[in-house]
């Protein structure tokens, strides 16, 4: 079985629309049923200059293992929802398909994974492409009509979202 059978992609239209809560919320769903999840934030560095933290000097891209349960990064609260491994990976654009398979490569293939990332959406097909929305979000990334298009679920209001059947 290849990973994508087993991966569910999550993004966005907007920052701040509850990616991460519902990554949390989708492996404390699963761990429920004994499933052993990995998962990871997966950021594409443009070339107009965007810099996610402070890693402005990545060449091609950098796979981050997280250690941490205990910080308010997104990689950190993964593992206290209850996933077995986290990942941070960042790359320039034209790495996004390298950084995938190295990740990849990393991963056991009898393992459920999640990962974070609008960009991924471009070279994979998952298995589920999740898409959240937040109608009415002040500043709407450039690609949220055509990510919703492609959503096999699209949630509007993560707050109120109940059909964890999607995932089973």
């Amino acid at each position: 079985m290849n990973i994508e059978e087993r991966l569910t992609l999550v993004a966005g239209t907007a920052r701040n629309v509850g990616k991460t809560s519902f990554v949390e919320a989708w492996i404390k769903y699963k761990v429920k049923e004994s499933a052993s999840i990995i998962a990871a934030k997966f950021i594409q560095i443009k070339e107009n200059g965007y810099q996610h933290f402070h890693h402005n000097n990545i060449e091609t891209y950098i796979i981050i293992k997280e250690n941490d349960s205990f910080s308010l990064k997104d990689t950190s609260r993964y593992l206290q929802a209850g996933a077995q491994a986290s990942y941070l990976v960042m790359c320039k654009q034209e790495f996004t398909d390298k950084a995938y398979k190295d990740l990849i490569s990393r991963l056991d293939c009898n393992t459920l994974c999640i990962i974070e990332s609008a960009a991924l959406n471009e070279i994979v097909k998952p298995k589920q492409l999740v898409v959240i929305d937040r109608p009415g979000s002040f500043i709407r990334k450039p690609y949220a009509d055509i990510i919703k298009q492609k959503a096999d679920v699209l949630i509007e209001d993560l707050f109120t979202f109940e059909h964890w059947e999607y995932f089973d």
